[in-house]
């Protein structure tokens, strides 16, 4: 004779609510990395933008006379920012840049600034404070490297 021992189970439905409440969560995570990933994406554009600027305002050539020099400066900067223009997005600004040319110092300057501002998917609302957009800021100086025109070098 066999016995079975029967156990009449409820369904009561509680793994479907373990599996929505925990589905919440995941989502939520995935969007705070979003956030996360976009803000580090946009510190690292915000760096390279700006040493790739102050670079290109340092190659400058030096004419000795300030104003012709402060615009060469600039337009270099901005012209080695366009190629960070592509990154910009709906939630990502282009980064902007902003040039101070140092002709007093000893050797010569530029300082070059560049700002971007980031919106989260999702603003992040914290004990009653609420992040709706990051602004990245980065600064670099260079000294003005004098061009060399006219030198001729030997070969051997």
């Amino acid at each position: 004779m066999k016995y079975c021992l029967r156990i009449n189970k409820r369904k009561t439905g509680l793994t479907s609510v373990e599996a929505l409440t925990t589905s919440i969560f995941v989502v939520v995570a995935m969007i705070f990395s979003l956030d996360c990933w976009f803000m580090i994406h946009a510190a690292r554009i915000t760096d390279a933008a700006c040493r790739d600027a102050a670079h290109a305002a340092a190659l400058t050539v030096d004419t000795g006379v300030p104003s012709t020099d402060s615009s060469n400066a600039t337009s270099a900067a901005q012209a080695a920012v366009q190629t960070y223009a592509n990154c910009a997005n709906s939630w990502m600004t282009a980064p902007q840049v902003t040039v101070t040319y140092n002709s007093t110092g000893n050797p010569p300057s530029v300082t070059v600034v560049t700002t971007m501002f980031v919106t989260p998917l999702v603003p992040l609302n914290f004990l009653g404070s609420s992040m709706n957009g990051v602004n990245f800021s980065q600064q670099y100086s260079f000294p003005l490297i004098k061009s060399m025109s006219g030198v001729v070098t030997a070969v051997p």
